[in-house]
């Protein structure tokens, strides 16, 4: 079933372009008026188009360069967080190191104790006791930082987790999008 329509259009007899895309620069309507033609209005409604393709592409471009200064900005941080997280981990290496140096040195008072107890002149004790002793000595020599190469530790695979606590407020998993 056809609609009524509730009025009449009556074309004026004027011409009207209406700018709706883009970044306003001056105007976004131009149509006939009584003292000029849409046609006379041509060459303002072609600038008005070319500034404001000016304008998006200024602006896409300050966009651009925003993007990549957040980008120089967060490989900076990146880079100073890389360089932290391989600290920290080097001073947990070192203090674990330290603190087996500090069970070495207790192993050593201990195993010295032993000796004088093996001196013992009762030699059913003495078999048994050698043998504790012996091995508690290759246990020493296995577990003391001492008894390897000191080198650097090798540095950690650094993912994001690892460098996160150190990246000062910025996503570790890469720079912002927007």
């Amino acid at each position: 079933m056809a609609t009524i329509p509730t009025h009449d259009r009556v074309p004026s007899g004027r011409l009207r372009i209406k700018l709706d895309r883009g970044w306003h620069i001056r105007q976004d309507s131009f149509s006939d008026t009584k003292t000029i033609n849409l046609e006379d209005r041509l060459p303002q409604v072609l600038q008005e188009l070319e500034l404001r393709t000016a304008a998006g592409e200024e602006h896409e471009q300050r966009r651009k360069q925003q993007r990549q200064e957040r980008t120089r900005q967060w490989e900076q941080v990146r880079d100073e967080a890389t360089g932290q997280a391989r600290e920290h981990q080097r001073a947990k290496v070192l203090a674990d190191q330290v603190e087996r140096w500090h069970q070495i040195q207790r192993i050593d008072a201990y195993l010295h104790a032993m000796e004088s107890t093996i001196a013992d002149p009762n030699p059913a004790e003495q078999n048994p006791a050698r043998e504790w002793l012996a091995w508690a000595r290759q246990y020493r020599a296995r577990v003391s930082p001492l008894g390897q190469p000191l080198r650097l530790p090798p540095d950690p695979q650094f993912t994001a987790d690892l460098i996160a606590p150190f990246m000062q407020g910025w996503s570790a998993y890469g720079p912002p999008a927007h």
